[in-house]
């Protein structure tokens, strides 16, 4: 059955019928407009059937045997809503040789939950409803499935943990448990005692820019964080001078990877009240003798005395950038610097401005005693300590009461 010119059909008991008798057929029907049909407007009953009909025309009453190797395109100007209705396999490229089937990319593979609604709302005691609201899942075919659903209002049951979701029928039901399935949407959990709510927990996984969404997660939440590299330790060239091995660190899905360097240079900064801070640009060495009082200037550490300092980082490349916030207080004891909180820094040195180590320095000795790692990770791993470069320093000599050593050669 072929008909390529735009045919108009009316009232109708049936309109095109394909019975499931003999050898399937070819239909090839297009621009095929149907206004009324008292039973379906499209009826493919042959498994063997194939070929193509496009046209205007009620979808509802379209029924196709699912082995039918029939491609419908159709606008529908009966069901508001429906709009375009497509039945076959997608087919996208720039060209006619590099297209690609993509229709298992956007029916299996593409983000689903909820869309609008679904608000759990206090409907006092027991009683709650779930607001309306609509969204995708995943159905049990394993095919993307639009559900919607109206004001469900329910009664809770009592002297639990009652977990709200829709499944696959667009039903609003209570689960016994959490669930991230993607063959439900979770609308939240609603804890209950014998006669009423303790609390509720709307935790609606959504879909909507769910890709802005992980990424706002990942900047905030967890900001700045180094996967490798960046290891600082003491120059052997130059005296409170730092190397650092190349790294990696992402902010967000941003990935950076920083060049190693030796005897690195950096920015100096310490703060000029009330709210502004001094920026000293070209340094290489760390300062041993002043800390950052908040005075304006830089004030003189006392005798023996320790600071500890923050270096920092931001990016690669040419803009590739390292410095160093002076420390802003004096220390006693080198286990009191050890464990004294970092220098607080600018306000303008977050989102990928990341730490990198803290350096540990004693009034009067021309070296680094000790460099920590301060590198945010995953697992989130507390500063580490390295080697001190001072070579008579035995770290926590003076945290008991026995502060001597013997040399290996006994004396």
């Amino acid at each position: 059955l072929g008909i390529s010119s735009s045919v108009f059909l009316g009232v109708l008991n049936y309109g095109v019928v394909c019975p499931a008798v003999g050898t399937g057929p070819s239909v090839l029907l297009t621009d095929i407009s149907m206004l009324t049909a008292l039973n379906l407007m499209i009826d493919i009953q042959n498994p063997g059937a194939t070929g193509f009909i496009s046209g205007n025309y009620d979808t509802t009453k379209v029924v196709v045997d699912d082995a039918a190797q029939i491609n419908i395109f159709a606008v529908d100007p009966v069901n508001v809503g429906i709009g375009m209705s497509l039945l076959g396999d997608i087919y996208q490229g720039t060209t006619i040789d590099n297209q690609q089937n993509i229709t298992n990319l956007l029916r299996t593979e593409s983000t689903v939950g909820l869309i609008t609604g679904g608000d759990l709302v206090d409907d006092g005691g027991l009683d709650l409803t779930a607001e309306a609201g609509n969204g995708y899942i995943i159905d049990g075919m394993g095919a993307i499935k639009f559900v919607q659903w109206s004001d469900t209002p329910f009664t809770l049951l009592a002297n639990t943990d009652n977990f709200i979701l829709v499944n696959d029928l667009g039903n609003v039901i209570v689960s016994n448990g959490f669930t991230t399935d993607p063959t439900s949407i979770y609308l939240g959990r609603v804890v209950t005692d014998a006669t009423g709510k303790r609390f509720i927990e709307n935790l609606k996984f959504t879909m909507m820019q769910y890709g802005n969404k992980i990424e706002e997660y990942l900047t905030y939440a967890l900001g700045s964080i180094f996967t490798n590299g960046c290891t600082v330790t003491a120059s052997t060239n130059i005296q409170r001078a730092v190397n650092i091995t190349e790294g990696l660190y992402y902010f967000g899905t941003t990935k950076f990877v920083p060049a190693d360097g030796n005897d690195i240079s950096f920015d100096q900064y310490y703060r000029d009240p009330p709210s502004s801070w001094t920026v000293v640009a070209g340094q290489q060495v760390f300062i041993n003798g002043f800390y950052d009082n908040n005075s304006g200037t830089l004030a003189a550490v006392t005798a023996g005395y320790y600071t500890k300092h923050l270096l920092l980082l931001v990016g690669d490349g040419p803009y590739q950038k390292y410095f160093v916030v002076i420390s802003q207080d004096q220390y006693a004891t080198l286990l009191d610097a050890e464990t004294a909180d970092l220098p607080s820094v600018p306000t303008y040195f977050d989102l990928a401005v990341v730490r990198v180590a803290s350096v540990i320095m004693q009034e009067g000795t021309n070296a680094i005693i000790s460099i920590r790692d301060e590198r945010p990770r995953i697992g989130f791993a507390p500063s580490a300590t390295s080697g001190s470069a001072v070579h008579g320093n035995l770290l926590g000599l003076l945290a008991d009461d026995h502060p001597q050593y013997i040399l290996a050669n006994g004396t």
